[in-house]
């Protein structure tokens, strides 16, 4: 069964997140960063199985 495709393209998100990121990663740790990375990362792998499947 082919899934409704999502309103957002990945690039889309790719270009808008790291505008809304960047200033709160300034102040944030390190360890914090790594945090947004891998939610990212998990995002990107959800989009490859859905546009894939």
């Amino acid at each position: 069964m082919a899934r409704p495709k999502e309103p957002f393209s990945p690039s889309d998100f790719m270009l808008s997140v790291p505008k809304a990121a960047a200033p709160e990663q300034m102040k944030r740790k390190r360890r914090k960063r790594t945090v947004i990375a891998d939610e990212l990362r998990l995002t990107m792998a959800h989009f490859m199985r859905t546009n894939i499947g």
